[in-house]
């Protein structure tokens, strides 16, 4: 891809050419900019990479491009956190998910501290999709997406991790508490008027707890586990595996 071909270009011009640097490396951040609306999340993080070592690079600007760097620098942070989420719900997508979570579980161990994790997946929803289009199955998703960021404690992180399927990490939580935030995310219904009609959504969860010695995958494994037993028993409920 031209974009990830161009990057090596940009690291190697002269360091001491600001100006060319700073030319280079907003032609850099407009290619992001493309890849994001394209969905090549891909090679817009690496290119956002490639952008914080350029800046790094530029040592001792001088005062007169300082502020412009500082701008650039914003940019490059609203950039990056724009290839961590998912476009159309708004919350974390998969990858940051998946380093979210590792972190999360080597501060648990570190700090002595609960840590839980809870899935969701939207009840029936390829028969939403098909009965009153994928338009309203995008709300739908929309509409959970702000549910449970709306719901959820400081700290805790909401992902969309597939399809119809959402994460949320549940941090320094006791069991007790975990299992209450869990209980009212799950009670979620998610009521959407369409010129189809109305969709009320169920969710089915699963939820596990950190064991010793336990890591991500096997956090994750059990989580899933739990959630396909929900959908096995008939849906629109939680089965937790502690």
């Amino acid at each position: 891809m031209v974009l990830a071909l161009r990057n090596a270009d940009i690291l190697n011009a002269p360091p001491d050419d600001v100006d060319a640097r700073l030319a280079e490396l907003q032609r850099l951040l407009e290619g992001v900019e493309r890849a994001i609306v394209n969905g090549d999340r891909g090679a817009a993080r690496a290119s956002v990479h490639t952008a914080r070592r350029l800046v790094r690079s530029m040592r001792d600007p001088g005062h007169g491009v300082q502020a412009e760097i500082g701008s650039l620098r914003s940019r490059i942070s609203d950039l990056q956190a724009q290839t961590q989420r998912d476009p159309l719900t708004g919350v974390a997508n998969r990858r940051a998910f998946d380093e979210a979570l590792p972190r999360a579980v080597e501060r648990a161990r570190q700090l002595d501290r609960p840590l839980s994790l809870l899935y969701l997946d939207v009840d029936w929803f390829k028969r939403i999709n098909d009965t009153f289009g994928h338009g309203a199955g995008d709300e739908v998703l929309r509409s959970l997406g702000r549910g449970l960021s709306a719901a959820v404690r400081e700290g805790d992180h909401v992902a969309r991790i597939g399809g119809e399927e959402f994460a949320v990490i549940l941090v320094d939580a006791p069991w007790a508490a975990a299992l209450d935030v869990a209980r009212r995310l799950r009670s979620q219904v998610i009521a959407l008027d369409t010129p189809r009609g109305r969709i009320e959504a169920t969710l089915s969860a699963g939820m596990t707890g950190l064991r010793p010695g336990e890591g991500p995958l096997a956090l994750c494994e059990r989580a899933d586990a739990a959630l396909y037993a929900s959908k096995r028993d008939g849906r629109d409920r939680l089965t937790v595996d502690r």
